[in-house]
């Protein structure tokens, strides 16, 4: 049996920790993001996630990973809650994710941090240097177009997804420079 509350607030305060955290309990890469779009829009997978540097989520991930004895990679989700400010776990995602490669773009990369950590490399010391970076998911974007034609969903919802996308700098599949 699960319990759990359901944090008010809209997707504004979905905020997403990239780690790599090594056997000796520190975190070796970290990277912090806030999720922009999702689908479903409650409880769902990123469709738009804007790089976004919270070094208080860095330190709450710290003290989770020691706290559960966690080594390896880990997406971890909070939210903010707005009746105290305070950022809420949603859940911990123990392994790679679709868009691992974002953090890499904003100067953070968890994979070669991993493969230094476990071959006995100095591990480098990574800094997040991009601030407002947007990655999207192509393929989940254009899903959710259709479905939002095809329920005849507001219009405005659709305006705001397509707003999004005009800030785009890294996809899951092209980069609008390709063209």
């Amino acid at each position: 049996v699960v319990i759990q509350e359901e944090i008010p607030g809209g997707i504004d305060r979905l905020y997403t920790l990239g780690i790599y955290a090594g056997r000796d309990g520190c975190i070796k890469a970290a990277w912090t993001a806030r999720k922009l779009a999702q689908v479903p829009a409650d409880f769902g997978d990123a469709l738009i996630v804007e790089a976004l540097p919270k070094p208080d989520l860095v330190s709450l991930g710290e003290r989770l990973v020691r706290s559960l004895g966690f080594d390896g990679i880990a997406d971890i989700e909070f939210k903010q809650d707005p009746r105290d400010g305070e950022y809420k776990l949603l859940d911990i995602n123990p392994r790679p994710w679709p868009w691992i490669g974002f953090p890499t773009v904003c100067g953070v990369n968890i994979p070669y941090a991993a493969y230094c950590d476990l071959t006995g490399l100095e591990v480098p010391v990574f800094h997040q240097t991009a601030d407002r970076l947007h990655w999207v998911s192509v393929r989940g974007v254009l899903v959710s177009i259709v479905r939002s034609l095809r329920e005849e969903r507001p219009l405005h919802e659709l305006l705001g997804l397509l707003r999004h996308l005009r800030r785009v700098r890294f996809g899951s599949l092209f980069n609008r420079e390709d063209f």
